[in-house]
């Protein structure tokens, strides 16, 4: 089916548009085809003198099946941190859960490794070193799970009740395999678009994931040309 109207993607192509080029294409012409054809490309656009440009965006996730295991590590680790009861005072503790410790989970096995660590938090949370180090937490039923936790105490001088955050930890790097999927999936409707120009948008949602990190990968891979194909 064609893609759903998205006003944010249509806002930011209609001012990258207005501004490409010294404002050359500002005025031009812009076809949503992805809202109109099954599997077209995001726009057309076609300038005042008949120059058109194709334009297409993907989303670079830092590893493999990123988003979706956010959306179980919200839903899972996130409610740990409204347990008051783990604050140790004057101190911040952040536990890093290794991402994927979920994925292929049922429910039931879920909830038991997310009651796992949290029991471990609260059973060590006075314990813990200073610094970063890593710690073993064992699941029933399953592999033991390691944590890496940070601790550190606050330098405020006055009283803290003390923090305790629940984040995820990338422990691969399969960021080739992310950019080449990616290339397949929108570079050949891409460069089939009859069009003057055509353009592709790496989008990323994480502030730590720095474009450097994306560039220096497709530099690396001189074979990512083919995942095109």
């Amino acid at each position: 089916m064609p893609a759903k109207p998205g006003s944010d993607e249509q806002i930011f192509i209609r001012q990258f548009v207005s501004a490409y080029e010294n404002f050359a294409w500002a005025g031009s012409k812009i076809d949503r085809l992805d809202e109109e054809i099954d599997g077209a490309i995001e726009a057309l656009i076609t300038r005042v003198d008949g120059q058109t440009l194709a334009i297409e965006h993907t989303l670079i996730e830092p590893f493999v099946g990123d988003k979706r295991d956010y959306a179980m590590f919200e839903q899972a680790f996130l409610r740990i941190e409204g347990d008051k009861s783990l604050a140790v005072p004057d101190t911040g503790i952040t536990i890093y859960v290794p991402v994927g410790i979920l994925d292929g989970q049922k429910l039931a096995k879920r909830n038991i490794i997310v009651e796992s660590i949290h029991s471990w938090i609260m059973n060590n949370r006075l314990h813990l070193r200073e610094g970063t180090h890593g710690y073993q937490c064992d699941v029933p039923g399953t592999s033991p799970v390691t944590l890496t936790v940070k601790r550190h105490k606050f330098g405020h001088p006055r009283p803290n009740p003390g923090s305790v955050l629940v984040r995820r930890q990338q422990v691969t790097n399969d960021l080739d395999k992310v950019i080449c999927k990616a290339l397949r999936n929108k570079l050949k409707k891409l460069v089939d678009t009859k069009a003057d120009r055509h353009l592709l948008f790496l989008e990323r949602d994480q502030f730590t994931f720095l474009p450097d990190m994306i560039f220096t990968e497709i530099e690396r891979q001189p074979w990512l040309a083919f995942c095109a194909g």
